[in-house]
């Protein structure tokens, strides 16, 4: 290599080594500024924190001074630098504590409602607000309200969002009254971002903490929806986009309606609220679907609890209100197990197969009261009451009306006009139109479908008013060509019992099976409650009749839920009022209970060809055979098993040296059809020959003797003997 070549690499190698150095010099320019940018930026979050502190103090320095309006200002804007620092959250509640708090002085120089009115600072100060709106719904969704430091940061942040949304209690604006309109204008235009889908997630996240905590929450929970529903208010119609935020972040919150206080609560009326959900159900039912179950039984309780309040809406919309009750309770039962590895226990619902948050047990208890709502006294009595009356035309076979609130006139004649214009479903039309009576005892029929767990709450509930009851019987026995034969051509029609025709019956059998069961001998037989004898007699014979009918027509296919619900709640009402009837008559009538239509040797016939309906009526209906033909059946029946046993006949050998032992190895060998054919002893004497002689029973009922007498020997140990007032014997 030459000097030329080696001084090229030398000037190349030189020349890296200062562009490295370059490069380093570079970094280390780099560093040094990142470094002096943290630096500054702590000292001026230190100075910023010391400065704050200073004017606003501390959340432990309660009376503290009031800044100056100006200082609120300029601190506003520079208290979101401190979002990653230690004690944000308590800053920021300080800082709206005095924003809320100077609302209530005259002074314009601490007032911050001073600045809405000042041409210099308004734009500044609208801006601040709205920074702070957009803010405090994020903070409010990371609360934790087991520190008690965040929980009085949620009450200053949620009492900074009422104050600033109600003008009207500013002590500036109460002196000066003419003002109030402008300023309610843009103070509404603060709050007009929180019906967008990223607030309302916060104050869903939010309102399920606060639910979490109970009554002592109470005030925070309504102060939140105050402020949403004086959103919806500003625009005076709540249109579909906002309920469905409403439906998904309001009302999935369980027992959101029950917290309510009656201010709260008058806003929601305001606004129309049970009307733009009915409205909403109806056009978009797809959105119960988009739920969890938790969150639909959520909404459907929270419905009911605003429909048992505005109950004069709900029997306007009667229709479509019952039909939005059907679809919640055909999504819960979809949740079913049925076809699910994965079932998950809710004290509610049963056996689910969607998961469930097992945090938020509490909740299901105020879910509970509210579902109570839709079986109470009032709401039953507002269904099946004056109204279905005098819709269906049954007015004079309405029963006397307790002391209970009734309709009004022109509520009625509301109602009237409302279903004139409203189209029923279509079915066949053998079937028949629809009645109100049946949509409304289908929708209940539902509910003790889907909530199995509470099924006896709701049976309790629609039998607190025996007119119900009643009514329901007046209803069902109004039919021209006789119950029975109505219910029989329903099943011919529809033999999966799915139609609304059926729920009637269907209801009246639960209701009165879980009453009658309950009433004494004075209460059914002499007081009349809650039938008299003429309709006891009368029930008992269709529910008689129907369940014959129904097996030797097969008319009812058993392999149906539906149907086969059906006729097992009208089969144990039967078995109820035989079973009554039988302890003391209500009917002079013999043959009362046996078979009308078919003669009981037909029956009996088709029990020994060993039919399926012979079977089945003398499994489950024997009664409707007069007691003789059952006598002379019962005796046949056994001089035919004797017959097919006589050559079963079993022998035993029996040692007499041990007779317990050979008769235990030799008997519990048997089955119970060689034990019942019969049994013979052979005796082997000690010399090991067998005795001379035949069994008549004779030596088979001494074996009986010695065993009897060999397993209370004390030196088998089976039992003994012990002193209490008289020797007794024990194992």
């Amino acid at each position: 290599m030459d000097e030329r070549q080696k001084f090229l690499e030398k000037a190349a190698q030189e020349r890296a080594e200062r562009e490295h150095l370059k490069l380093y010099a570079a970094i280390a320019l780099d560093i040094q500024a990142i470094i002096r940018a943290n630096i500054a930026r702590k000292e001026f979050h230190q100075k910023l924190r010391s400065e704050f502190d200073l004017c606003f103090g501390t959340e432990y320095d309660v009376n503290h001074t009031t800044p100056t309006n100006l200082d609120m200002l300029k601190y506003g804007f520079l208290l979101p630098f401190l979002s990653k620092e230690p004690g944000y959250i308590t800053r920021i509640s300080i800082f709206c504590r005095h924003i809320s708090s100077s609302m209530d002085s005259p002074s314009k120089n601490h007032t911050f409602a001073a600045l809405f009115l000042s041409p210099q600072y308004f734009k500044r100060a609208s801006r601040l607000i709205t920074k702070f709106f957009d803010l405090i719904p994020s903070i409010l969704a990371e609360i934790d309200f087991d520190q008690i430091i965040h929980a009085k940061a949620a009450t200053s942040m949620v009492t900074f969002l009422v104050v600033l949304t109600s003008p009207s209690n500013w002590a500036l604006l109460k002196a000066n009254p003419s003002l109030l309109p402008v300023v309610t204008n843009f103070c509404n235009k603060f709050s007009s971002s929180f019906l967008t889908p990223e607030p309302m997630k916060c104050f869903h996240t939010f309102l399920l903490k606060a639910m979490k905590r109970g009554k002592s929450s109470s005030d925070i929970i309504n102060a939140i929806v105050t402020i949403i529903f004086r959103v919806v208010q500003q625009n005076n119609t709540l249109e579909n986009e906002k309920t469905e935020l409403l439906v998904k972040y309001v009302y999935t919150c369980p027992g959101i309606v029950l917290a309510l206080n009656p201010n709260a609560y008058s806003l929601l009326k305001t606004i129309k609220t049970l009307e733009a959900l009915i409205t909403y159900f109806n056009s978009n039912p797809k959105l119960v679907d988009s739920l969890n179950v938790v969150e639909t039984l959520n909404v459907l309780a929270n419905f009911i609890n605003i429909s048992f309040r505005e109950n004069d809406i709900l029997i306007e919309n009667l229709l479509e209100w019952t039909h939005i009750i059907n679809n919640f309770f055909a999504r819960i039962q979809s949740s079913n197990p049925k076809h699910s590895k994965k079932q998950h226990w809710h004290p509610i619902l049963g056996w689910i197969s969607e998961g469930i948050n097992l945090n938020n047990q509490d909740a299901n208890v105020i879910v509970r009261q509210q579902l109570q709502y839709f079986w109470s006294k009032k709401m039953v009595k507002c269904l099946f009451g004056k109204v279905l009356g005098s819709i269906e035309g049954n007015q004079s076979a309405a029963v006397e009306q307790h002391e209970v609130e009734k309709l009004s006139k022109d509520l009625i004649q509301r109602l009237m006009k409302h279903l004139t214009v409203k189209e029923q479903p279509r079915y066949d039309s053998h079937l028949g139109p629809v009645s109100l009576t049946a949509v409304v005892c289908q929708m209940y029929r539902n509910a003790l479908l889907t909530f199995t767990t509470i099924h006896v709450d709701i049976i309790s509930g629609l039998c607190q008013d025996d007119s119900v009851l009643t009514q329901l019987w007046t209803y069902i026995s109004n039919s021209k060509h006789g119950i029975s034969h109505s219910l029989l051509n329903l099943f011919n029609a529809d033999p999966t019992a799915s139609v609304p025709h059926f729920a009637p019956i269907a209801l009246f059998a639960e209701i009165a099976l879980s009453l009658i069961s309950i009433l004494d001998e004075k209460e059914l037989y002499e007081e009349g409650t809650p039938f008299n004898m003429k309709q006891i007699i009368d029930i008992s014979q269709f529910v008689n009749h129907f369940c014959f009918k129904a097996i030797w027509d097969k008319a009812v296919d058993f392999k149906n839920e539906k149907s086969n619900n059906l006729f097992h709640s009208l089969y144990q009402l039967t078995i109820l009022l035989h079973n009554k009837h039988v302890r003391r008559a209500f009917c002079d009538n013999p043959n009362f209970w046996h078979a009308r239509d078919v003669r009981s040797s037909l029956i009996v016939g088709e029990f020994e060809k060993r039919t399926e309906r012979g079977l089945l009526l003398m499994e489950k209906m024997p009664h409707l055979i007069p007691l003789k033909e059952r006598l002379v059946l019962f005796r046949k029946l056994v001089s035919a098993d004797k017959a097919s046993l006589e050559k079963l006949i079993t022998v035993a050998t029996i040692s007499r040296n041990s007779i317990i032992e050979d008769g235990f190895r030799m008997f519990s060998t048997l089955s119970p059809t060689e034990l019942k054919a019969g049994l013979r002893v052979k005796f082997v004497n000690q010399q090991g020959l067998e005795e001379a002689g035949i069994d008549q029973d004779g030596v088979f009922k001494e074996f009986l003797e010695l065993t009897v007498k060999g397993i209370f020997d004390p030196e088998l140990n089976l039992f003994k003997l012990y002193w209490k007032n008289a020797w007794k014997i024990c194992l």
